[in-house]
């Protein structure tokens, strides 16, 4: 009968062991680009959280390397970017905001590279910029508004070469 709570007991001991650490202070450093504790020789796993010149940080480590959710925030809590991190290099939706919390732009990564549609805003929300990266550099059209959302300056790229600017 005794050995019913041995089983629980046993499986609660290797959930928490295996777990996340979560460190909050500074206590790691990089060695060949990758994250170890101070006090180990093991690459660290965890969620790393540390404030920084008046901003929170918070991201996750698997063997060494910066992989899961990315966010940085003010000292207010709100964000001033969130995004993902695949093997150190951005990867998929980032974004970033004002410190009033309000979106400022929105784009996709791909190997650590802009490659998607852009788009910037004003803090009142209305569109301020549009345009297109393909691995990393502007390709086509962009298109700068103001704040009624007329088109004042448009410029087309080439392997991120704009040609002259139209200035509406």
């Amino acid at each position: 009968m005794r050995f019913k709570y041995v089983i629980p007991v046993l499986i609660t001991i290797l959930l928490v062991s295996c777990s996340p650490k979560r460190i909050d202070k500074l206590g790691f450093s990089v060695k060949n680009n990758i994250i170890y504790r101070n006090d180990s020789n093991i690459p660290f796993t965890g969620i790393i959280k540390t404030k920084t010149e008046g901003k929170y940080f918070e991201y996750s480590v698997k063997d060494g390397l910066k992989n899961g959710l990315f966010k940085i925030s003010f000292e207010n809590g709100n964000p001033i970017m969130v995004g993902n991190i695949v093997n150190d290099k951005n990867e998929g939706k980032w974004l970033y905001y004002y410190p009033s919390g309000q979106l400022e732009s929105e784009g996709n990564y791909v190997h650590n590279k802009s490659d998607s549609t852009w788009t910037w805003y004003y803090p009142s929300g209305k569109i301020k910029e549009k345009g297109k990266f393909v691995n990393g550099l502007r390709e086509g059209s962009s298109k700068m508004f103001d704040e009624l959302g007329n088109v004042s300056m448009e410029n087309e790229y080439k392997h991120g070469i704009a040609s002259d600017p139209v200035r509406n």
